[in-house]
């Protein structure tokens, strides 16, 4: 596979020939010797991942050259890499904020004493919650731009994408040691067909109609959307609630589809979005979760039954029970269909 216009996005990009799991060889790389070498948007991909891992320990799967695994790095707080090094409140745990699918505590790594890209408005720890919610909205506009019917597309909270409600991706986020950063996982189906699924409830780009698009193609626009979302919630302080124009889409004219400009090149113009859009807002519109009834399997192996109702400020889910609202940080989701 060949990722000429992805590079152009990323700020280092690595194509790997196969890969056990992209998520581990971008950790090793992000807290390594080389640290420094892989600021903001580092991406490793492969087509061939043989050993990947989803949310709750589940293994992900796929015949190779037949989806994508793509780990993007997202740096937390640019040069304040000495969180958890004696230098912060948190100690650097990272089940003091954790993300609506748990993070797993600072892997045993030592935290390198890097510099890695500064922005002006580093995100707080307390926003990373919001960090899988917002890849899962990047990957669903991206997908949407190429399937014929865009608005079959929706965010399953907290972050698998479905196509007519079949899962097309899941999304798996990771904390760094220290809180420096999140590796933001990301495996998609691209050209499996029906003997190829995992699941009776999976589908693949392919099967959506989307055959022409390329690898390159797809990465390249889940890489503006991410980069335009993720610099968007920065500029905002880490705030779901505040209005953000995000600046690009980062990348196309931002009234040309994705499909469109990555086609052309995806190097026009960066032009802002011409409403400016809350994450939590942008969020809801695209989730679908919102008004199914659900069962939530809690991470304590209890379970919730009743209708999700929205997201709150923190990214929770809303479901409304027989007897109260409850408010989901972590749970596995089944929309019912009775």
């Amino acid at each position: 596979m060949e990722f000429s216009r992805s590079a152009r996005i990323a700020s280092r990009l690595v194509a790997l020939e196969s890969a056990g799991s992209t998520n581990d060889e971008l950790m090793l790389k992000a807290t390594g010797a080389d640290a420094a070498g892989w600021p903001d948007l580092s991406v490793i991909v492969t087509g061939d991942q043989t050993g990947g891992r989803g949310r709750l320990g589940r293994v992900w799967v796929a015949p190779a050259g037949k989806s994508l695994a793509i780990s993007v790095l997202l740096r937390t707080s640019g040069g304040a890499t000495e969180v958890g090094a004696g230098g912060g409140g948190t100690g650097g745990d990272a089940n003091v904020h954790p993300l609506p699918h748990p993070l797993p505590h600072p892997l045993p790594h030592p935290l390198p004493h890097s510099h890695p890209q500064q922005h002006s408005h580093p995100l707080p720890l307390d926003a990373l919650g919001w960090v899988p919610l917002l890849a899962g909205l990047a990957m669903t506009r991206a997908v949407a731009s190429f399937v014929p019917q865009p608005d079959t597309v929706s965010l399953k909270w907290p972050n698998d994408v479905l196509i007519r409600g079949r899962k097309v991706c899941g999304i798996l986020c990771e904390l760094l040691p220290g809180a420096t950063g999140v590796i933001v996982g990301a495996g998609l189906n691209l050209t499996l067909n029906e003997r190829d699924l995992p699941t009776s409830t999976s589908t693949s780009l392919l099967l959506e109609g989307a055959e022409s698009a390329s690898a390159d193609e797809v990465l390249a626009a889940y890489l503006r959307e991410l980069a335009a979302l993720a610099e968007a919630f920065r500029q905002a302080g880490g705030d779901a609630t505040v209005p953000q124009a995000e600046s690009a889409r980062s990348g196309g004219d931002a009234t040309v589809p994705q499909a469109e400009s990555a086609r052309s090149g995806g190097d026009a113009p960066t032009t802002p979005t011409a409403v400016a859009t809350a994450l939590r807002d942008a969020v809801v519109a695209r989730c679908g979760t919102i008004g199914q009834a659900v069962r939530v399997e809690l991470p304590d192996g209890s379970r919730l039954t009743g209708t999700a109702t929205g997201i709150d400020d923190a990214g929770r889910l809303i479901v409304a029970t027989e007897t109260s609202l409850e408010a989901v940080a972590a749970g596995d989701i089944t929309h019912l269909r009775y």
